[in-house]
């Protein structure tokens, strides 16, 4: 559901406040430039010009005024406030700017002011929406509340208010724990071949399978069933679910997607499953049937059915973990895309192409848990799969015509320049091989298995990870809290299943290992805007947590040997070389090394040639009495090469 339009008195709101941010902004700009325009050496132009001096305290006295009276709006004590205007913004020498001690405080008033203008505009643009107050599974308490952000691509988060987490009502319980691995929850192996295998229970289906003939033919595409005619379904219960399976048998394509929530859980649950066939529309409630779903694999292990996903990676991890659903017999049609070359290989596009459907991607971050969905969410989740067998047929045609236009051309990639075999590659000798590049690419997404987060340090989910991608420096005592942070972060998501962003987002990690808070409410005065419920919960242990883990830091930095001297440098030993050649004369004549050199030298010339006759050497001697040729034998055989001695 969209936001309702808003009343005059919103519409009256949204024009002054409006004008308010732009007169701000002008301000802002103004004094802006002012600033950039006063000289560096201001402090210099203040001791020769008492004028000067006088209006700058009169303007720093005013700003700091205003300052403080944000600050206490904000919630801040009297006694944080800044008493002078170099507590925020210092000098080194030279003028340079320099943070001063209370600079960390104005940021942190400025983000809470921040936090409570947002808070603010969200409490008059969003309406609770009293019509979607649960009824199955979530409290009377609970409403769904809709903010709808305008920026020219309308987006709109719905989110629920005061609902009970679905996953306590569960009936397999959840298991987050670090040291125990996935364990598969196939119940039955409907269409198996073989007993089931680990990890993946369909892997000698998925191998074995031989594909139909119709995905290597091309056909005239069925065209999607209207929107308003074709039948639609909410299943939610039991006998609606035995009465889809029974139509999903006598398919021979069915289009699959689900809808997931992962913030207020640790691995996150799936909270629909939509499905489509050439003449009706099934959206599943995950959540009321979590404990049901595995009779799916009926029909999602028949190879004899095309299940048509987009971009099925994480889907199929999702039916696994959930519900012990395996998918035989996948055409994803993001990896036809990518074989066709195609200039974008989102499903929005490959609507836009081929139905003339511009995809509404408003609720793409909207509670899924919500009960009952409002109706605009359920048209949105209907939509992924209602074109989407239309979307392969014409892919499927795509493929066939490719095939037949790229014989001869690299088999792994039809799109690129054909270099044929003699580049030593594959090519393409049939026109169904473009088909079969993305069947084969669709078996390896269908058989990735699901696997738990492991926590190590190094790891994806591990604290060096983040700690490299966010390339913030820390000093030793901050790492040690950063890691003590980051390690109880985990242990809490884990315990409370909830996901580390909402124990404790990643930017106030960030600040709380900055700032190595010794006591609880050091703690939560790190966490700007406000600390997340789990923190402030625990306030008491993390501290200690950071304490020790700061302690610890310490000791180790304490009990290290102390650096060793470094040795002193070597002295260089110079060597000059003469300049003049007669300067190296002994008593007129030259050294007998030289003249030895020099004869050596010139007996280094063949004496005669068998080719050109005796002439050729006396040709090409130098003159015995070259200075210069003299100069540069008695530079090379006098010339030492700078060594380093030992230092005395």
């Amino acid at each position: 559901m969209s936001a309702p339009s808003s009343s005059s008195s919103s519409d009256c709101f949204v024009k002054t406040f409006d004008g308010t941010v732009a007169a701000a902004y002008a301000a802002l700009l103004k004094a802006t430039r002012a600033a950039n325009r006063l000289p560096g050496d201001i402090k210099f132009h203040r001791t020769v010009d008492e004028a000067l001096d006088r209006k700058l305290e009169a303007s720093e006295r005013k700003t700091l005024a205003m300052a403080n009276t944000l600050w206490r709006s904000s919630g801040g004590s009297e006694a944080a406030a800044v008493e002078s205007v170099d507590d925020v913004a210092g000098g080194r020498d030279g003028g340079a700017w320099a943070a001063g001690p209370g600079f960390g405080a104005a940021v942190d008033a400025i983000d809470a002011l921040l936090e409570r203008i947002d808070a603010g505009i969200d409490e008059i643009e969003r309406r609770p929406a009293h019509a979607l107050r649960a009824s199955a599974g979530v409290g009377a308490q609970s409403a769904a509340v809709v903010t709808a952000v305008g920026d020219g691509r309308r987006v709109a988060l719905v989110h629920a208010q005061n609902m009970p987490r679905p996953q306590l009502s569960f009936r397999d319980a959840v298991d987050n724990a670090r040291g125990t691995p996935f364990v598969p929850r196939l119940r039955t192996k409907p269409h198996a071949l073989v007993p089931p295998g680990a990890p993946h229970p369909y892997a000698h289906e998925i191998a074995a399978m031989q594909q139909p003939a119709r995905h290597f033919e091309a056909a005239a595409p069925t065209a999607p069933g209207d929107w308003h005619a074709t039948p639609f379904a909410m299943v939610d219960s039991e006998p609606q679910l035995r009465a889809m399976m029974e139509h999903l048998r006598g398919a021979r394509e069915i289009a699959v997607d689900l809808e997931h929530h992962s913030y207020r859980s640790f691995q996150g649950f799936t909270c629909l499953v939509q499905i489509s066939t050439r003449s009706r529309d099934y959206v599943v409630d995950a959540l009321a049937l979590r404990h049901a779903l595995h009779a799916l694999n009926d029909v999602t292990a028949d190879p004899r059915i095309t299940k048509v996903l987009h971009g099925a990676e994480s889907d199929v991890q999702w039916l696994q973990r959930d519900f012990g659903v395996y998918i035989v017999g996948l055409f994803d049609t993001y990896h036809a895309a990518r074989v066709l070359n195609m200039p974008h290989h989102s499903l929005a596009h490959l609507l836009r192409v081929f139905c003339a459907y511009d995809a509404d991607k408003k609720y793409q971050l909207a509670d899924w848990r919500l009960r009952p969905l409002p109706a605009e969410m359920l048209r949105y989740a209907r939509a992924d799969t209602h074109f989407l067998l239309y979307v392969y047929d014409r892919l499927r045609n795509e493929l066939a015509a490719r095939g037949a236009e790229c014989l001869g051309q690299d088999a792994d990639n039809p799109a690129a320049p054909a270099f044929g075999r003699l580049a030593g590659v594959g090519v393409v000798d049939a026109p169904t091989q473009p088909m079969a590049l993305v069947l084969r690419r669709s078996a390896q997404t269908a058989l990735r298995t699901y696997e738990k987060d492991a926590y190590a340090a190094d790891g994806p989910a591990g604290w060096m990870a983040l700690l490299r991608k966010w390339r913030r420096p820390l000093t030793r005592a901050q790492t040690a809290v950063f890691r003590a942070l980051h390690d109880w972060r985990d242990r809490c998501a884990r315990a409370e299943d909830e996901s580390v962003r909402y124990v404790l987002p990643n930017h106030m990690l960030f600040a709380v290992a900055e700032r190595m808070p010794a006591d609880a409410a050091a703690l939560l005065a790190a966490c700007r805007p406000a600390p997340p419920p789990l923190v402030r919960q625990h306030a008491a242990d993390v501290a200690r947590v950071l304490a020790r883990a700061r302690a610890d830091a310490e000791l180790e930095a304490d009990a290290l040997p102390p650096a060793a001297p470094l040795p002193p440098m070597p002295r260089p030993v110079h060597t000059r070389f003469i300049d003049d050649g007669e300067a190296m004369l002994v008593d007129g004549a030259w050294p007998p090394v030289l003249d030895g050199d020099l004869s050596a030298a010139a007996g280094l010339l063949a004496p005669a040639s068998a080719l050109f006759g005796p002439s050729l050497g006396a040709a090409h001697a130098p003159p015995a009495a070259s200075v210069a040729s003299r100069k540069a034998r008695a530079i090379r055989a006098h010339l030492v090469l700078a060594t380093a001695a030992p230092a005395s």
